[in-house]
């Protein structure tokens, strides 16, 4: 427990949980102040894992079609987002996501919606540990392995004129390891004598790689394209030796030597990738944006980078380390000049509403309440592409014109933006009582705040702004709840939540 000298604010926990989790539940932030953000981390990495195919196994609608499977599969990545206790892991879990892409929008995982949720067990049974062993992991699932085509690659045969498969040799360079261009330590691109960005690979780079993953499959075949119903995508893929191209190889100026197995080649380049100078930096600064920060300074990124360099104990790659990092940084504590740091995703968004208001299931389960595949321009393991719903560089109007990015924006249009906000006020009209498969959220609690106003704004201004709702926003509520009749106990709920959630402000996150 911290001394009341060294406690810590509520704005200031409030704005901790709505980075490190899905948002504050109430008495969350009461915990935080208590425990301190170094005990409450060490805690939840001690928590135990919240399985989404465990619970999908429950929820899941055999008779239906596959469309509805996904569906399920959503609800139980909210249940997970809503209620579950490991909260850090699951947020991790789901900034990896957006780095390590697997998509439902692909061939037979449009119909394997437990494949997937075995995919996303496998982010968050490694969200907190080793990357090198989170990139072997990835590598080596049946999901990753169909969707980016590297299941059942193959040796060259040229007199069938065929050749490996350089989809996922491509990828796991650019994306999920090192990049496209060579790095400082901080994470600033390096440059030539001429000025120009220095390419991290080539094709011959790609070419040879593809050549290493070949010789990987996973038994059996899938009944009508749903692999759900094979056992043999719940493992990871296997070697054939035989489809295997055990010739020499040379990748980023390392030597290959001819006769290994499928197996030592694919842990060489695992090892090549991981320890590579780029991953550090690469890997760091998307998560920064994930959770914190979309303009990173180069020192920030380095301060997270040295933790996956040697996490102090001499481990490279431990996750746990560079999370605390991101979170306990100085440049990730309160910004005193006001301006928002970050563009929160819409889904994050929703469950910190729903979180804050402790929204509880009618019935049994959810049945896609929150229309998960419609309403919020993203959907868990559902990107259009590998490269995820936005890019990590996207930037528009005023943001473009301060030279700064903010990747969310991509996908807040106006189409979305009035999706999402009809979600919202769903959310704020299932009061105290919903039809089996809904949410709802037990009011009594924010009515007895009604008798004094400045209470309810306090409260909205904690759970939902983190204590930075803007002076002229939380007059307008005053006001409006002002000339509401006291009688009127639904409409002076609703009405001011409503519309502080509705707020530009809302979707900021500082």
């Amino acid at each position: 427990m911290l001394s009341r000298k060294h406690r810590i604010t509520q704005a200031d926990a409030a704005r901790f949980l709505q980075q490190a989790s899905f948002g504050a539940r109430p008495g969350e932030i009461e915990q935080l102040q208590e425990m301190g953000m170094k005990a409450w981390l060490r805690q939840q990495r001690e928590l135990p894992i919240s399985s989404h195919l465990a619970k999908l196994d429950g929820w899941y609608r055999e008779d239906e079609s596959g469309g509805k499977r996904q569906i399920d599969r959503a609800d139980v990545w909210w249940y997970h987002a809503l209620f579950g206790e490991d909260q850090l892991r699951q947020r991790m879990a789901f900034a990896l996501s957006q780095i390590l892409v697997v998509s439902r929008n692909a061939d037979r995982l449009s119909v394997s919606a437990k494949v997937l949720a075995d995919y996303y067990d496998l982010l968050t049974q490694h969200a907190l540990g080793n990357y090198r062993d989170l990139l072997k992991a990835v590598t080596l699932s049946p999901a990753m392995g169909t969707y980016l085509s590297m299941m059942s690659n193959q040796k060259a045969d040229l007199a069938k004129n065929r050749f490996p498969d350089e989809n996922y040799a491509r990828e796991v360079m650019q994306l999920f390891s090192i990049g496209l261009h060579l790095l400082n330590a901080d994470g600033t691109p390096k440059r030539d004598s001429n000025g120009k960005l220095i390419p991290t690979y080539s094709q011959s780079d790609i070419e040879a790689l593809a050549r290493v993953f070949t010789g990987w499959y996973t038994p059996g075949s899938c009944d009508a394209g749903n692999c759900d119903v094979n056992p043999d995508w719940f493992a990871p893929m296997q070697p054939d030796e035989s489809r295997h191209d055990s010739d020499e190889k040379w990748i980023l100026g390392e030597y290959f030597p001819p006769g290994q197995s499928a197996e030592q080649e694919l842990e060489q380049a695992i090892d090549l990738l991981f320890n590579h100078p780029n991953t550090p930096a690469f890997i760091s600064h998307q998560l920064i944006q994930r959770l914190t920060h979309s303009n990173p300074s180069p020192r920030y990124v380095e301060r997270v980078a040295n933790q996956f360099r040697d996490n102090g104990n001499g481990q490279r790659g431990d996750l746990y380390a560079v999370v605390e990092a991101i979170l306990l940084d100085p440049e990730n504590r309160i910004n005193r000049s006001g301006q928002p740091r970050k563009v929160r995703e819409p889904l994050v968004a929703m469950a910190s509403l729903a979180r804050a208001l402790e929204m509880e299931i009618a019935g049994e389960r959810m049945l896609d309440y929150f229309k998960s595949y419609s309403a919020f321009g993203q959907a868990p393991l559902a990107a259009p592409s590998v490269f995820n719903f936005f890019r990590p560089d996207y930037s528009q109007g005023q943001v473009e014109t301060k030279e700064l990015v903010a990747p969310e924006l991509e996908i807040i249009n106006w189409n979305t933006y009035i999706l999402f906000n009809n979600r919202l006020w769903n959310a704020v009209r299932s009061r105290d009582v919903g039809a089996d498969g809904t949410l709802f959220y037990a009011s009594t609690g924010i009515a007895a705040l009604l008798d004094e106003p400045e209470s309810y704004l306090a409260w909205l201004n904690t759970y939902l702004f983190a204590g930075r709702m803007p002076g002229d926003l939380r007059q307008i509520l005053l006001d409006y709840l002002a000339a509401i009749p006291p009688n009127q106990v639904t409409r002076r709920i609703q009405d001011p939540l409503y519309l502080a959630v509705s707020s530009p402000e809302f979707m900021l996150q500082e």
